[in-house]
């Protein structure tokens, strides 16, 4: 099984291992390769996937909009 949080981004041509999950608002590069999990808003890339960033919370605001 493969999670994957709203407002998650997933780049071009990557791939995603049983058992990978991407928290809300989470982003992985394009030709990464995730085998475990990414936490909220962090920024992943490579192979396989490492931290190379951390975004910011959205604003409440933007997150009820999207109805989060």
């Amino acid at each position: 099984k493969v999670e994957v949080g709203p407002v998650s981004i997933i780049g071009a041509n990557s791939s995603l291992l049983p058992g990978a999950s991407m928290e809300i608002g989470s982003s992985l590069g394009a030709h990464s390769l995730l085998k475990t999990s990414i936490p909220e808003y962090g920024i992943y890339a490579g192979i396989p996937a490492k931290k190379i960033g951390q975004k910011e919370t959205f604003n409440p605001e933007i997150l009820k909009l999207i109805g989060i």
